[in-house]
């Protein structure tokens, strides 16, 4: 793994990166949005870590989504840079919706159609804290975090990640979750080091293998092999 990141990491890239990672886009995508377009997405948001494949050194695989719509979709745009040309990462677990909501007297100001995603944010994640599982957040709501820019709409899913944890981490704990979540899509993550995450609708259905998406490879796994991790 390059330098300790991993998928869902946000990036921010020096002007060097920022150069090669606008130079790293592919040509339909710059057919289709345009160069300019592209290049204020780059200069403006963070970088999405995500799957890398057999992306070789010194290169890092990266996704950029915007939150402005063209024909009714996200502008999402995949692209690469030299690992070295990150000078900050921000993971899923350094982002926390307290901030945001206090200082919009706890959601009072919010959007109204980011409301119920900041709300059922807030309440999961000190359920789970209860509990002693650590949460993060990706997705669009963790960009907005970053970015202060409005990707959380009224369709927006609530992304999270938990680290495996055999006594804490339930099915009681997972049902409560998304009891909590009411009627926005809760998408958690279960996670396990050095291996990947699997969905934990997934993990929680008591299938024998699962689907694991991992940092270089995306793979099934016998669910026993899982629960050995530490």
């Amino acid at each position: 793994m390059k330098e300790g990141f991993d998928r869902h990491d946000l990036v921010f890239l020096s002007k060097e990166g920022r150069r090669q990672a606008l130079a790293g886009v592919g040509a339909e995508a710059v057919r289709r949005y345009g160069e300019e377009t592209i290049g204020k997405i780059i200069e403006t948001v963070p970088g999405i870590v995500r799957y890398q494949g057999e992306e070789e050194e010194p290169w890092l695989a990266l996704g950029f989504s915007w939150h402005e719509k063209t024909d009714g979709q996200r502008i999402r745009i995949a692209t690469r840079v030299e690992a070295q040309r990150v000078f900050r990462r921000v993971t899923p677990w350094e982002l926390r919706v307290e901030p945001f909501l206090e200082m919009s007297d706890w959601g009072d100001s919010l959007r109204e159609e980011a409301r119920p995603v900041y709300r059922a944010c807030e309440q999961i994640i000190c359920l789970l804290a209860e509990r002693g599982v650590s949460a993060g957040i990706f997705g669009s709501l963790a960009l907005e975090l970053a970015t202060g820019l409005p990707y959380v709409t009224e369709t927006s899913d609530l992304d999270l990640i938990v680290r495996w944890d055999p006594v804490r981490l339930t099915e009681e704990v997972y049902e409560a979750c998304r009891n909590l979540a009411g009627g926005v899509r809760l998408d958690l993550e279960v996670y396990f080091p050095g291996r990947g995450s699997v969905k934990a609708a997934e993990w929680f259905s008591g299938e024998d293998a699962v689907l694991v998406k991992g940092y270089r490879r995306t793979e099934i796994v016998e669910r026993g092999e899982l629960e050995e991790a530490e």
